[in-house]
């Protein structure tokens, strides 16, 4: 992998990282790519990457809110299965079960999430919407929900939250993300290039402590990176949390795709496996 493409493929996976959701604790917006690295200064800039995107503070809460949301009339699990197009190119699809069929038609590539997870898109009718359901009258779920409202939706294709009560504790909703790279690709061959990334990630990041690193690939046969980590954070109380992570990283038809996975380690052989399921899940669109 040359200099150039860690360095991309190092912003995405930041970008997802720093889109793990802790209330109070904002998220950064992802960096833009530098048209050109130089040799030499890739460390300098992954680092300053990661303090922008991991050292967030209390002063940078959001605090607009929406000014009007519609009153929505089903919940969460029971939103219309007609599919909601959007320009940004992308449809929700609640199934019978309560599943809902992701489909992303610009970066290429589908996914079905589990029931009690609620998805919505930045800017779009069902974000606005989230914050009148049931599920959202938790404080917590209210500043998750407001964390995500300046993220570039054309980078963050998609965010969904656990909203089972029983799994909403220590101040923490359970979370995943789905950045896009649209100029990205990771070699999936052999793990090559998922250990460089690794290795500048840890370089970086002396804090996060990675665990698996792995090549795999899905019942419809995508290859996949699977990087699984965990770090201590502080809640908007200021009490120590640690975060379970899960990172899958795949080609789409168009750019590359880094779905993060964010939960309390308390909560990791509960959340871990519903993810696990959800990744089998995973179709590239045909060309």
């Amino acid at each position: 992998m040359n200099r150039r493409r860690i360095f991309f493929f190092m912003l995405t996976f930041l970008g997802a990282m720093a889109a793990c959701v802790i209330p109070g604790l904002p998220s950064a917006s992802t960096p833009a790519p530098a048209p050109f690295v130089k040799p030499g200064r890739l460390e300098t800039m992954v680092a300053k990457t990661v303090s922008a995107a991991i050292t967030q503070t209390e002063k940078a809460r959001p605090t607009l809110r929406p000014t009007s949301t519609p009153t929505p009339t089903i919940s969460a699990t029971t939103t219309s299965s007609v599919p909601q197009t959007i320009p940004s190119g992308s449809t929700l699809t609640v199934q019978t079960d309560g599943s809902t069929v992701f489909v992303d038609e610009r970066a290429g590539f589908e996914i079905t999430i589990p029931a009690g997870w609620l998805a919505v898109r930045v800017k779009e009718q069902e974000y606005l919407d989230a914050f009148s359901l049931a599920e959202a009258a938790d404080e917590q779920v209210q500043k998750t929900l407001l964390s995500i409202q300046n993220q570039n939706p054309d980078k963050f294709r998609l965010f969904s939250f656990d909203v089972q009560k029983k799994h909403i504790q220590k101040e923490f909703v359970s979370n995943f993300n789905f950045v896009w790279d649209s100029q990205g690709s990771i070699d999936l061959d052999n793990d090559k290039e998922l250990k460089t990334g690794e290795a500048q990630l840890m370089k970086a990041q002396p804090a996060l402590e990675i665990l698996t690193t792995k090549i795999s690939s899905n019942k419809n046969t995508v290859p996949l990176g699977l990087i699984e980590s965990k770090f201590t954070a502080k809640n908007s109380s200021g009490t120590n949390i640690v975060i379970s992570q899960k990172q899958v990283i795949f080609n789409a038809k168009t750019g590359t795709i880094v779905l993060t996975l964010s939960t309390l380690e308390d909560l990791k052989d509960t959340i871990f496996p519903e993810f696990d399921k959800m990744t089998e899940t995973i179709k590239v669109t045909a060309e």
